[in-house]
């Protein structure tokens, strides 16, 4: 719900029932919340926004006149640039007897490298950093780049390193 505009809006929990099963869908909701510190006091779970109460729904309705904010088109940008690239290099590999084959390796404690092979032969690499502190020890593919976050340069890639909060990916035919 407005993710691929980078909406603010809260996307809440809602539902719509009456009596017994809505009673019972508030105290199970606040219940699932029980087993995180910040949730272990009773009155702290009554916070939670009741899925029932239509102020929940509308707490969620998406503010859809910020789309045209600088920060809000830019993110959309980007959403549309990866949906194109999906479409463009994944989505003609894929068929529905398409068997995938994938593999992955973390590297340290934030670094992901995964691997999936298409029946056509070809392969779809991601080497990602998701933490706050550079990855070395990273190989990179020698195939085509396909996508790489702003945060990576020529020269951190050849040191098979990744900066914090980066990604690439590799598409080898």
């Amino acid at each position: 719900m407005g993710e691929e505009f980078g909406a603010e809006t809260p996307f809440l929990f809602f539902c719509d029932f009456e009596k017994d099963l809505a009673a019972a869908v508030t105290e199970g909701r606040r219940n699932e919340f029980s087993h995180f510190a910040r949730f272990n006091d009773p009155a702290k779970r009554e916070r939670i926004p009741d899925p029932n109460d239509a102020r929940t729904f509308e707490a969620s309705r998406l503010n859809w006149s910020v789309i045209a904010e600088p920060r809000h088109e830019e993110w959309q940008r980007v959403y549309r640039d990866l949906l194109k690239l999906r479409r463009q290099h994944v989505v003609p590999r894929l068929s529905m007897t398409c068997a995938v084959n994938a593999n992955y390796e973390v590297k340290g404690r934030r670094g992901l490298t995964a691997c999936w092979k298409f029946p056509d032969g070809s392969e779809l690499i991601l080497m990602a950093n998701l933490g706050p502190d550079s990855v070395s020890g990273l190989t990179p593919a020698s195939s085509k780049v396909i996508y790489v976050s702003e945060e990576v340069s020529a020269s951190t890639l050849r040191e098979g390193t990744l900066p914090p909060w980066s990604v690439l990916w590799f598409l080898q035919s």
